[in-house]
């Protein structure tokens, strides 16, 4: 800190990052490893907020009644008899 080699939240949102996008790059280091922080991460962590907010949204645009693909109904009951069977 004294180095003066620190950014605060309102520093990087001040920078266009997003709450989001920092809490993802932060929670993406495990536990009692060093945080190796770069901009070229921080923009990386945000696509990938981005990627999976799409991904979520073309999943609710794609969802179906239960029940109505025979096929797929099909395919989860085998699954989960088999999953139950051991």
């Amino acid at each position: 800190k004294s180095k003066g080699n620190y950014y605060t939240f309102r520093d990087l949102a001040a920078k266009g990052f997003t709450p989001a996008g920092v809490r993802y790059f932060l929670l993406s280091v495990p536990f009692r490893k060093q945080l190796n922080f770069t901009f070229d991460a921080l923009r990386g962590a945000e696509k990938t907020v981005v990627s999976l907010r799409d991904f979520r949204a073309r999943l609710e645009e794609a969802r179906a009644e239960p029940g109505s693909n025979e096929k797929i109904s099909a395919a989860a009951r085998k699954a989960i008899d088999e999953f139950e069977a051991g």
